[in-house]
């Protein structure tokens, strides 16, 4: 289905009940700001194009369609992705280019089947430059390795005071 250059009426169209069996969606070029919950229900999605829109932020209902293989948000203004973004393991293709992003969820890592991510043009902080410049499998494999220290658990902390320098402290 191309929706292509018409933002009204889209809420309507993703309710339609045939909109459920859809398996590629078209919405690039439509100004987009934000997407509705209407579409984290179509799970029969395989292919998503968001490119070219002025999505700031991604819901993580996004997870929701499980069996996404194409996702492109190429040419937004996304700052931020969910986490969640991690638990869609069909998803072979993850164009992300020409963004506002700062940091990339290290969830990335959790993608068993991605094979290509396209990151370019963003400002990314989070990833030294010499992992950005390696192929997919390599981006993947870091933030394989980084996510488990990038999730830090505090259960046994009562208090942390936190002062000068950044330092901490537990008592």
């Amino acid at each position: 289905m191309r929706l292509g250059h018409q933002q009204t009426g889209l809420r309507r169209s993703l309710k339609y009940r045939k909109a459920r069996n859809l398996e590629m969606l078209i919405l690039s070029n439509n100004q987009i700001e934000s997407l509705p919950d209407e579409l984290f229900e179509l799970v029969s999605l395989k292919r998503l194009y968001l490119d070219g829109n002025r999505i700031a932020t991604l819901s993580s209902g996004i997870a929701k369609l499980k069996n996404l293989v194409t996702l492109d948000l190429a040419k937004n203004r996304l700052t931020v992705l969910p986490p969640r973004l991690g638990e869609m393991q069909s998803l072979e293709n993850l164009i992300l280019h020409d963004n506002l992003l700062r940091e990339l969820p290290f969830e990335i890592g959790l993608l068993g089947n991605l094979k290509w991510l396209s990151l370019r043009g963003n400002d990314l902080a989070n990833i030294p430059l010499e992992i950005l410049t390696q192929s997919t499998d390599g981006i993947r494999n870091y933030c394989k390795q980084v996510l488990p220290r990038a999730t830090v658990r505090l259960n046994e902390a009562k208090l942390l005071i936190v002062g000068e320098g950044g330092l901490g402290r537990l008592v």
